[in-house]
């Protein structure tokens, strides 16, 4: 998968999952998925949207069972925190990914660097 394909396929998999786990948080994420569950645009500002969107869905999600005191169900059965957690491995997963396809496609040293400094505040926050 290209960088962008890794990318909305990211995207597409909180709205897939929540569509499974709670359908009226999947619901108001307005963006549509196409084959294998991604989303259908590759365009930089909206797959932005589409992260944006899709975050506040799968954090109001949790938060909201978690107020209720209450598990998933469906397939994805399991405590809210544990979709969360399910996410950000995903993510992680992926990211990996994306930093092959940059470092493969010629990126700098320097480049992917600075990539880095830029992302991993993310996950210290």
């Amino acid at each position: 998968m290209s960088v962008a394909d890794q990318l909305a396929h990211m995207a597409g998999f909180r709205k897939d999952w929540l569509s499974e786990i709670s359908p009226a948080h999947a619901d108001a994420i307005d963006f549509e998925l196409g084959p294998n569950n991604t989303l259908m645009t590759r365009d930089i500002s909206e797959l932005r949207r589409a992260f944006t969107e899709s975050d506040a869905a799968v954090l109001a999600a949790v938060e909201d069972a978690l107020s209720e005191g209450r598990n998933f169900e469906g397939h994805y059965e399991s405590h809210p925190v544990h979709f969360m957690q399910h996410t950000l491995v995903h993510d992680a997963h992926h990211r990996g990914q994306l930093m092959t396809l940059l470092r493969q496609g010629g990126h700098s040293a320097e480049q992917i660097s600075a990539l880095e400094r830029a992302t991993w505040p993310v996950w210290r926050e």
